[in-house]
């Protein structure tokens, strides 16, 4: 578990500061999807690994992913969500991103036994797929429309 936890935090770091120090040259919405894809495939890689390197792998495609993901949408909700409503916008993502973690925790816990971690993890890699497929075909098309808009 270390390894996981050493992998996921150097490689968020290290992606992070590249985002960071590029942001005012990114294109957030490509910025948004690449990071998605990538943190797709990073949890197809875990879901489907043979063995530890692999996994060490998938974990580390999926923090190369979050970080500009992360910021990308952190960036455009500064953007394009009013500043009254900001807080509010955040506090109900915060909320429901831990409702999500509490009821995945207690949804594997009850079920592990019956249907093995593998099942879980292919059912976490297919969320973040629907994810990605919302992203991509719903939520950038309304980002570039309204920065259109906007300019």
């Amino acid at each position: 578990m270390a390894w996981l936890g050493t992998a996921n935090g150097v490689a968020q770091v290290l992606t992070g500061s590249l985002v960071v120090a590029a942001a005012h040259r990114a294109a957030l919405p490509a910025t948004l999807l690449g990071g998605l894809g990538v943190m797709v495939l990073g949890a197809i890689a875990i879901a489907l690994a043979p063995g530890f390197w692999v996994l060490i792998a998938g974990v580390i495609l999926t923090s190369l992913g979050n970080a500009p993901a992360n910021i990308a949408q952190t960036t455009l909700e500064q953007r394009f969500v009013a500043a009254p409503l900001l807080g509010r916008v955040k506090g109900a993502q915060n909320t429901l991103v831990q409702l999500a973690f509490l009821l995945g925790a207690a949804l594997a816990g009850a079920t592990i036994q019956m249907i093995g971690p593998r099942a879980w993890l292919v059912c976490s890699a297919g969320l973040l797929l629907a994810a990605f497929v919302v992203s991509a075909t719903v939520t950038v098309p309304l980002l570039r429309r309204r920065a259109t808009a906007q300019d």
